[in-house]
């Protein structure tokens, strides 16, 4: 893909998002996006089909950049554990989510509100977890979990950073029920 087409999806991508934030989804119409975006409505349907196929595509690639995000073939529970108690540090892998959830805010404090996404997020950060145990009761467990502290982290601002979330969460994770403080 050229240059020229992946900044005018992104530009795109981002008039939409920045539409949800002003009016209702049903509301926001292709000429709202291409005058957001500053490209013409052909130039829209080079690319899409219609804006739920924008909102589609948009939501498959965040989802993508997070799976990809959150691979760490060297983490264990052990090394996770290891990490944490001789250095502080926290699971490699929870720091990414939250610097991306960081990097695409806007998305995510729209989208978290959107019909299915919140689903389909579970389901990506369950799928990321099923890496590492085979226990799915386990991974359900967990993932809902981290979607509670996405919720909570994006419901309030942000005011914590990235790294502060995910010690929070490798705490958590590490010591579920007494959890020693680093």
């Amino acid at each position: 893909m050229n240059k020229r087409v992946t900044y005018t999806q992104h530009y795109l991508s981002e008039a939409l998002i920045s539409l949800m934030a002003e009016k209702d989804y049903a509301s926001i119409t292709i000429r709202n996006i291409v005058e957001k975006a500053g490209v013409n409505r052909s130039t829209f349907y080079l690319h899409y089909y219609d804006k739920d196929d924008l909102l589609n595509q948009t939501a498959s690639g965040i989802l993508t950049a997070l799976r990809s995000a959150m691979r760490n073939p060297s983490y264990t529970h052990e090394s996770a554990r290891k990490d944490y108690e001789e250095s502080g540090k926290p699971i490699s892998s929870a720091v990414a989510l939250f610097e991306h959830i960081r990097q695409h805010a806007a998305f995510y404090t729209i989208m978290m509100n959107v019909k299915d996404f919140p689903v389909q997020l579970d389901q990506v950060i369950k799928s990321e977890l099923l890496a590492f145990t085979t226990d799915a009761l386990q991974a359900s467990f967990s993932s809902g979990g981290m979607m509670g502290l996405i919720y909570y982290w994006l419901n309030h601002q942000m005011q914590e950073t990235a790294v502060e979330m995910a010690l929070w969460l490798t705490r958590a994770a590490l010591y579920p029920l007494n959890r020693p403080e680093a």
